[in-house]
């Protein structure tokens, strides 16, 4: 008996249009947790550094009225 699997990455065009919907500070946050929740203090340097570069960049859209 054979048993498979089929699977379909998402189309690039697809992802690249929801790119922009995405929270990536929200994303940064549950990264930033699960590092703390798991010990791995090179994944929470990195996510915490990508959040704040995030934050900054929130911010500045913010302040020019986008």
């Amino acid at each position: 008996m054979l048993v498979g699997c089929s699977y379909r990455s998402p189309q690039s065009s697809y992802i690249k249009s929801n790119e922009n919907k995405r929270d990536w500070a929200e994303i940064y946050v549950n990264e930033v947790n699960s590092a703390v929740i798991n010990n791995d203090p090179d994944a929470y340097k990195f996510f915490m550094r990508e959040l704040i570069l995030e934050a900054n960049r929130l911010n500045k859209e913010k302040r020019r009225g986008g």
